[in-house]
């Protein structure tokens, strides 16, 4: 494979930088349609991943999609850290199966604030990363007043061992890498 000359780098950088289709500009409330990659391009700033837990949702998703990678195991830890009735190993393999059949129902926009932040729907975007679902619909929110990013520095704070933080930071660098380099 031939070496990318300083144009050809320059371009790829820029696309990946620019891949979603709205700016700050869009109004709360606003829905519009986006490929679910490019609602990923825009959750790395500089190398960090400010939704690091996507990545254990995707694994967990090629996992029910009969992938043997450990992603379920690492997801139920993920939950334990973040416990909800509603979002149990077993109700994200339904949703899983549910967009496998049925494919991204458009009538439940994935929740994002004006700067891509994903507010709501990290689960039904991983099941479309995985499913190679190519068009998603997306709703503008107003970012809420406690909103956090999961990072690597809160899957440490979390009990999460270093191999375990560096296999999804190894998994987001790879969806980056092919993201930027098609």
């Amino acid at each position: 494979m031939r070496a990318l000359t300083a144009v050809e780098r320059t371009w790829r950088r820029w696309r990946f930088d620019n891949r979603l289709a709205f700016r700050p500009h869009v109004a709360v409330g606003s829905v519009i349609d986006s490929a679910p990659e490019d609602l990923v391009a825009r959750q790395f700033e500089g190398s960090e991943c400010r939704r690091l837990d996507l990545f254990v949702r995707t694994l967990a998703a090629a996992e029910f999609a009969g992938e043997n990678n450990g992603g379920i195991e690492l997801y139920a830890k993920y939950r334990s850290a973040r416990p909800s009735e509603r979002k149990s190993v077993a109700a994200f393999a339904r949703l899983f199966e549910r967009v496998a059949r049925d494919g991204f129902a458009p009538q439940y926009p994935i929740a994002v604030a004006q700067d891509a932040s994903i507010v709501d729907g990290a689960h039904r975007l991983a099941c479309t990363m995985v499913l190679g679902v190519p068009t998603i619909s997306l709703r503008i929110v107003q970012l809420p007043r406690r909103f956090y990013a999961v990072t690597s520095v809160w899957f440490g704070v979390h009990g999460f061992t270093a191999d375990e933080i560096a296999r999804l930071q190894h998994e987001a660098e790879r969806y980056r890498r092919n993201l930027a380099d098609p």
